[in-house]
């Protein structure tokens, strides 16, 4: 006997999560039975302390990279969000993120939050979406310029002609998602389909009303080719800043190569830890991330510990949202009016 409409979300939602989690688990299983966790440590401990303050001092300038480049989408949507505001649901949203084994825990409070403080739902999740859409554009262009710096270097029993490909098929793909977004008669089929889905499962129907405000935003941002644009470079700019918080964290490991091909192979880890963070947010992205590492020849147990200690500084910078949790609760936001 079928399960009535109204279950079904829920418990495909529950598959879902515990999916999440076991992948995470499978990932750190083979991370402890490949890796010698032991050297791992020692990597760990013997980071100086001036150098985990300044990687510290960089997440935190990521955190307000983000932010702000959100915020710049959001304003040119025609909202108003002062930056403290939106410095502090980015807070609220990340730890958020941090705590739900989903890519997309964090973006639904982010939303969630800007909708209370003041902007139109809509307009809150389309400028989300365009922010992830040209991050990801941005990750998968310095992916591509690292690629093409590290030439001859990558290792022999690597296909250097699959590895393009499949970032060159990234980034049109990425360029095709933008345009998509951004191409009337694609929402226009968008919800054509839709509507038909709605008709076989009743649970979709608030979709269309939602969908229509976020479809009716995203096409506000057509004519803003300066908006993407200058959008575009803070993404670059923020990837700059992961990219710096690597390599100084790296250095600090001791690990010995070349200071540009060393940030080349950490473009290309970065675009493959957010590739495949969109599956899954806890342990895929950051396996993937350390595969790369080792695939150009740098030891799995440095590896290992380039990401756990990038994981913990990441942490550590995050730590302010879960206090605005308790002071800024999501019950009683005040509306934002700031500019």
């Amino acid at each position: 006997m079928p399960k009535p409409d109204s279950e079904a979300p829920g418990a495909d939602a529950g598959k879902k999560r515990w999916l999440h989690v076991g992948i995470a688990i499978a990932v750190l299983a083979g991370i402890a039975y490949w890796v010698d966790l032991k050297s791992v440590a020692n990597a760990l401990l013997s980071l100086p302390g001036n150098i985990l303050l300044a990687a510290l001092a960089l997440a935190t300038c990521d955190r307000f990279l983000m932010a702000y480049k959100w915020r710049h989408l959001v304003l040119a949507g025609g909202a108003r969000l002062s930056f403290p505001t939106a410095l502090r649901i980015y807070y609220q949203a990340v730890v958020s993120g941090r705590i739900v084994p989903t890519a997309l825990g964090g973006d639904v409070v982010r939303a969630y939050f800007a909708s209370l403080a003041g902007v139109p739902g809509g307009l809150a999740v389309s400028a989300l979406v365009l922010e992830k859409l040209i991050a990801l554009l941005a990750s998968v262009t310095l992916a591509l310029v690292g690629l093409f710096y590290l030439g001859s270097q990558l290792p022999a029993d690597v296909d250097r002609t699959l590895i393009l490909a499949v970032t060159g098929t990234a980034l049109l793909a990425g360029l095709a998602a933008v345009a998509l977004a951004l191409f009337a008669p694609a929402h226009k089929a968008g919800r054509a389909v839709l509507l038909r889905l709605m008709e076989r499962w009743r649970f979709l129907r608030p979709l269309e009303r939602i969908l229509g405000k976020v479809s009716r935003s995203l096409l506000e941002y057509r004519d803003k080719f300066g908006v993407l644009l200058q959008n575009g470079l803070l993404a670059v700019a923020e990837h700059g800043v992961q990219l710096a918080k690597l390599g100084l964290i790296a250095a600090g490991l001791g690990i010995a190569t070349d200071s540009l091909a060393l940030y080349a192979i950490l473009a290309v880890a970065l675009f493959v830890r957010r590739l495949t963070g969109i599956l899954e947010n806890w342990g895929l992205g950051e396996g993937s991330a350390i595969l790369m590492l080792v695939l150009f020849g740098i030891s799995s147990e440095l590896a290992v510990a380039l990401f756990v200690a990038n994981f913990a500084v990441s942490t550590v910078a995050i730590l302010p949202g879960a206090v605005l949790f308790y002071t800024h609760p999501a019950g009683r936001p005040a509306r934002d009016n700031g500019g």
